[in-house]
């Protein structure tokens, strides 16, 4: 253990917040959850802490947010018994609620409040939101992670000048990119991320970053660091959320 601390105490202690208040905060956040983590979970050595640690300096929201075109939410008009049906179904563990549309995010359900609210009869899901911060995408994850920490918020909206919500970021989205993949209560297998046919086509999900798709299938598709397909596809779909089953054509090369 003394061991661990001293490897990667340095390093989150030299990548923190921009004041020292913001710096402490963000080191003790991540000491703790890799102490937590180093045995029995998925989370790799110490080594490979310090290396997604020293790389999450740099990373901003934008780079790491479930895009909108992937956000799962639910209208605050919406039954918090069929609320509750559909997140078990799905196995959530907490979900957005907004009001009109996904650019107007209230706040978030968590499970444990929505099972409860259900079998008290309670009334609008409005009784159980907790709330939800409303950031910028350059905004840096680490202090991004600060923040949350501090005002007890799990769940983080991400907007753009205009706001238009380009996303959501999670602590545990900010956690994964420090220490590796956290599993929550209903994480019981892996998805396939990307996945090739004969034909030559790919399926993929929408969180994937276009370097990485790159990477693994040799295409070549423009992006900018930190760009996902699911973002790719909503910007060339000029901001619009494509309706379910919707075809997109765009060229990438000559």
């Amino acid at each position: 253990h003394l061991l661990f601390d001293r490897i990667v105490e340095p390093v989150v202690r030299r990548i923190g917040g921009s004041s020292d208040a913001e710096s402490e905060a963000a080191t003790e956040s991540v000491l703790r959850l890799a102490r937590r983590t180093r045995e029995g979970a998925p989370v790799g050595t110490p080594l490979a802490i310090i290396g997604a640690t020293a790389g999450a300096a740099e990373m901003t929201v934008e780079e790491i947010m479930v895009a909108r075109t992937e956000i799962v939410a639910f209208p605050v008009t919406t039954e918090p018994s069929a609320l509750l049906e559909s997140v078990l179904e799905e196995r959530y563990t907490r979900v957005p609620v907004f009001e009109e549309s996904i650019d107007r995010v209230l706040g978030v359900v968590h499970l444990k409040d929505l099972i409860q609210h259900v079998r008290a009869d309670g009334g609008n899901l409005q009784e159980i939101l907790k709330p939800v911060l409303r950031v910028p995408e350059r905004k840096p994850i680490l202090r991004l992670l600060t923040e949350m920490q501090q005002a007890f918020v799990h769940l983080a909206v991400v907007k753009d000048e205009f706001g238009v919500t380009l996303g959501l970021c999670t602590q545990e989205d900010i956690l994964e990119e420090i220490v590796g993949e956290i599993r929550d209560e209903f994480d019981h297998e892996e998805l396939q991320t990307i996945r090739g046919f004969p034909d030559g086509s790919y399926q993929a999900l929408g969180r994937v970053k276009v370097l990485d798709f790159n990477r693994e299938t040799g295409w070549e598709v423009p992006a900018e660091r930190g760009d996902s397909l699911g973002g790719l596809v909503f910007q060339h779909a000029r901001a619009r959320t494509p309706p379910g089953g919707a075809g997109l054509a765009a060229r990438f090369r000559d």
